[in-house]
C-alpha cells in the first residue's frame, strides 16, 4: 500500500513539474531585440541611479506593438537596455526617449525602503525631480533613438540644465 501511494505521489509530482521547465525559448509572436548601450551626462557630467526609458511607436510596420525599453544609468551614466530581460536591449525601431531621477523621499530613506503606511495628517510631498522637467516626458525631451537589427546601438544622451 505503502509503494501504490508512493508511486502516485511520484506521478503527480512529475506531472505538476512538466509545464515548469523555465525554458529559454523565446515566444514565436515577440519581436527580437538587440542589445542597446549607451551614456547619460548632465551638463557633460555622468548621471548616475537615472532611469532611461526608450518609448516604443504605437506598432511595427507589419501591426505588431513593440514594446518599450528600459534601463539605469550607473555612476559612469553608462546604461544597458532592457525590453524582456536584463540587458536583452530593444526591437528595432525609432523611438522617442525620457530620462528621469528623482530624489529619495525623506520616509523611504530613513525606513530603510521598507513600507510604511502614509500618515493621514501628513501632505504627501511629491518628490523632487534631479533633472530638467522637459526630460521626464518623452514627448517633450527632444531626445530620439533608431535602435537596428544590425551595426552597434550605443547612444549619447546629453542632457543640459538650461535650455
Amino acid at each position: 500500500m505503502y509503494g501504490i501511494r508512493l508511486s502516485l505521489l511520484g506521478i503527480v509530482l512529475g506531472m505538476s513539474l512538466h509545464g515548469c521547465g523555465g525554458g529559454s525559448e523565446v515566444p514565436k509572436d515577440r519581436l527580437p531585440t538587440f542589445p542597446v548601450t549607451g551614456v547619460v551626462t548632465l551638463d557633460d557630467k555622468p548621471l548616475d541611479g537615472a532611469t532611461v526609458t526608450f518609448h516604443a511607436p504605437a506598432s511595427s510596420p507589419d501591426g505588431k506593438t513593440i514594446p518599450s525599453a528600459i534601463g539605469t544609468t550607473d555612476s559612469s551614466g553608462r546604461f544597458k537596455l532592457m525590453t524582456w530581460q536584463p540587458n536583452d536591449g530593444a526591437a528595432a525601431a525609432n523611438y522617442t526617449v525620457s530620462v528621469s531621477k528623482y530624489e529619495a523621499t525623506p520616509a523611504a530613506a530613513s525606513t530603510g525602503g521598507e513600507y510604511v503606511p502614509p500618515d493621514p495628517k501628513v501632505k504627501p510631498v511629491a518628490p523632487k525631480a534631479l533633472v530638467p522637467a522637459k526630460y521626464l516626458n518623452h514627448q517633450k525631451s527632444g531626445l530620439m533613438a533608431e535602435v537596428k537589427s544590425s551595426g552597434k546601438n550605443e547612444f549619447k544622451l546629453e542632457l543640459k540644465s538650461q535650455p
